[in-house]
């Protein structure tokens, strides 16, 4: 039996979805549950695929494994909806734009942005963030992309090389709700039950 008694549910809070622990990071503008996971869950090379520009999240392999084996294999359908990938480097430069995905990264403004919420992993962690794009007026290398080291500084890695993993999605408050469980403690996504 779950019980919803003194819930509290807030950025921060460490919540659990089909045994896999995630941190809230905001509740979205629409109501909806923006997380990431609290372990790294793979080590993977960013791009195993050769192309023009191994640092483009958007053609990654990395991005192609956890929209379709990852997805498929972890969540139900409807549970997440898609949220934007911004690709923006450090220096501003939006050649690469966004794209749309059901799982994603923290980019580097994100983790920005929820500095102290985001979990630190013991682990390097890639970001969808280039370094260079090949057009850039810098001298750069579109193989290179934006990680965090385990102190939550920034540094850079050939796309090639396999670095840790920490999936980024937003769930469905339309469809999933969090309910605290009695035994554990622990905070579930569970379905919104038929009235």
């Amino acid at each position: 039996m779950n019980e919803n008694k003194t819930l509290t549910f807030e950025p921060g809070a460490h919540i659990w979805y089909n045994d896999i622990e995630f941190v809230l990071l905001d509740i979205t503008a629409e109501g909806d549950y923006f997380a990431v996971s609290a372990n790294i869950t793979a080590v993977a090379a960013f791009n195993s695929k050769p192309n023009e520009r191994p640092n483009n999240w958007e053609h990654s392999s990395l991005r192609e494994h956890l929209n379709s084996t990852y997805l498929e294999k972890h969540f139900k359908k409807g549970h997440l909806v898609k949220t934007v990938t911004d690709m923006v480097t450090d220096y501003g430069d939006r050649t690469y734009g966004t794209c749309e995905d059901y799982i994603t990264l923290l980019t580097c403004d994100q983790r920005r942005k929820y500095f102290g919420i985001a979990p630190l992993y013991d682990s390097w962690t890639w970001t969808p963030t280039p370094w260079y794009i090949p057009t850039s007026p810098f001298a750069g290398d579109a193989n290179v992309v934006r990680l965090v080291n385990t102190s939550g500084a920034w540094n850079i890695s050939y796309a090639l090389y396999a670095v840790g993993v920490a999936p980024a999605c937003v769930f469905n408050h339309k469809i999933l709700t969090p309910r605290r469980q009695a035994q554990s403690e622990q905070i579930v996504l569970e379905e919104i039950a038929d009235e």
